[in-house]
């Protein structure tokens, strides 16, 4: 099994993780966060606490085509949602 992505912790371009993690489009309106697999919650949950703004400005057209949370605020809303505390 490959090693989570983690952003800032592997050389790996974020859009070329989003790009292996999320293939197709998610299910509309928008995916369930249970139905997600934990590659794909940990991508997420590392986009929406990243420090730099540019890196969600940079993936939010990908993010809105694949039917993702596409703003850092929409992201921190998502994952946080369903954090453990």
């Amino acid at each position: 099994m490959p090693a989570p992505h983690r952003l800032g912790q592997q050389r790996v371009p974020h859009t070329q993780s989003i790009e292996e993690l999320f293939p197709a489009p998610q299910p509309h309106p928008s995916p369930r966060y249970a139905d997600l697999t934990a590659a794909q919650q940990q991508l997420l949950h590392d986009l929406a606490g990243h420090r730099h703004a540019w890196l969600i400005r940079s993936s939010a057209d990908r993010l809105r085509e694949l039917g993702l949370p596409h703003t850092q605020e929409a992201l921190q809303f998502f994952v946080g949602a369903h954090s453990t505390a």
